[in-house]
């Protein structure tokens, strides 16, 4: 913890503007990567199945390394050399080990310091602090795609990137002003804890149907992610329109998460019904969009949808893992999920494009993607079923909204 004289005032601010500026970047290179799919599906000459395996390499180990709170400030370095060296590439394997594997170990190593660090100098002004920090990763998702979408009509795909890349080099610079380096060894004890308490959770039938159903759920939102820039060009949409669908996500999204919480509030809430509800609609939306979608105005509709329905979902995630697990095992068992989401971000996009190889329709990924999605909220339904016959660790009483972020 940071000296008195640091905590709520004087360089507690200066971290608090570091943080802001490290969750726009951040933000903005997450909702990006299917734009710099489809790019990447007119540049190289390779089906679709393996450009899309470097997307999903990206994304899959972003969530999967997220845990890893104990490297420091200066791993944005290999962000930032993997996104610059992605843009000189010529080959798919040179594409595949720079983008998909170095840039997605950056990233995956480098979000969580940069997501936590106000709580370091932040006491009786956290909650504020960590609230402005994590509202600019909405920031990133609302106007990032512009600025991205820009770079690559006017500059190129390759440009683009290595700008990326050279703005997240400053994070090496901006974040060696956040942690110092001697607390490496604790944290990484801490990091060995949690799989420790992990491996003794995963006899739980119950963390074993959310770890389930966080993967199928995964499946049809990892689909979307990485394949619907290319979706949008292939039903006539101009690709120029893409960033603005990004921006509707965005919207609806923030204005889910302040929805949540206020209804979170609420004790009389059934909060697991409540997930299944907005997972299953969710899932539906993916399912069906292809049927509906083909204009820009219909496309803004499914993304409304798609971010009311996620963003109240993943918010629930959260005060359901307290609810069940109870308050001393909501990061263990928060950071297995999300361990197992991210495999199934390298499986669901992958399969996805192998579909379109063989149909030349994105139509069947949704589909698919849609329909293990709305399997896996089904699941969700053997819960109540589980809690009759054990005893739920969790406090029932005190269901927590806390911010996964």
């Amino acid at each position: 913890m940071r000296s008195g004289r640091n905590t709520d005032s004087g360089w507690a601010w200066v971290v608090l503007a570091v943080s802001v500026f490290n969750m726009y970047v951040l933000g903005t290179l997450a909702i990006s990567v299917g734009m710099f799919q489809d790019r990447f599906l007119q540049h190289y000459d390779g089906s679709t199945a393996y450009i899309s395996l470097v997307c999903s390499f990206f994304i899959s180990l972003q969530s999967i390394l997220v845990q890893y709170t104990y490297i420091h400030n200066d791993w944005g370095t290999i962000l930032s050399v993997g996104l610059v060296a992605s843009s000189i590439t010529n080959t798919l394997p040179q594409l595949l080990g720079c983008f998909g594997i170095l840039s997605g170990i950056g990233f995956g190593i480098i979000y969580t310091p940069a997501t936590i660090a106000v709580g370091y100098y932040f006491r009786e002004k956290r909650v504020l602090a960590h609230g402005l920090a994590t509202s600019f990763i909405g920031v990133g998702v609302l106007s990032g795609p512009h600025v991205i979408g820009w770079l690559i009509d006017q500059f190129g795909w390759r440009t683009a990137m290595s700008t990326l890349g050279c703005v997240i080099a400053q994070m090496v610079v901006t974040g060696s002003l956040i942690f110092p380096h001697e607390r490496s060894k604790q944290s990484a004890s801490v990091a060995v804890g949690k799989y420790v308490s992990a491996f003794t959770l995963l006899k739980d039938k119950i963390l074993l149907i959310i770890l389930l159903n966080y993967f199928t759920y995964m499946m049809g939102y990892s689909i979307q992610l990485v394949h619907l820039p290319s979706y949008v060009r292939s039903v006539g949409v101009p690709p120029a329109k893409v960033p603005s669908l990004f921006t509707a996500y965005g919207l609806t999204l923030t204005v889910a998460r302040i929805l949540i919480g206020a209804i979170c509030n609420d004790k009389s809430t059934d909060l697991l019904m409540m997930y299944i509800s907005c997972q299953g609609l969710n899932s539906l939306t993916i399912l069906f969009m292809p049927l509906f979608a083909y204009g820009f105005a219909q496309l803004v509709l499914y993304e409304v949808l798609f971010g009311l329905y996620y963003g109240v979902s993943f918010m629930l995630l959260t005060p359901i893992v307290v609810e069940l697990f109870g308050v001393e095992r909501l990061a263990t068992v928060f950071g297995v999920t999300l361990c197992v989401g991210g495999v199934s971000y390298l499986i669901g996009p992958t399969i996805a494009g192998a579909l379109y190889d063989m149909t030349s329709s994105y139509a069947a990924g949704f589909h698919i993607g849609g329909s293990v999605s709305l399997l896996g909220t089904m699941l969700l339904f053997l819960i109540p079923i589980l809690k009759r016959e054990a005893k739920v660790p969790g406090d029932p009483e005190n269901p927590e909204c806390l911010d996964p972020s």
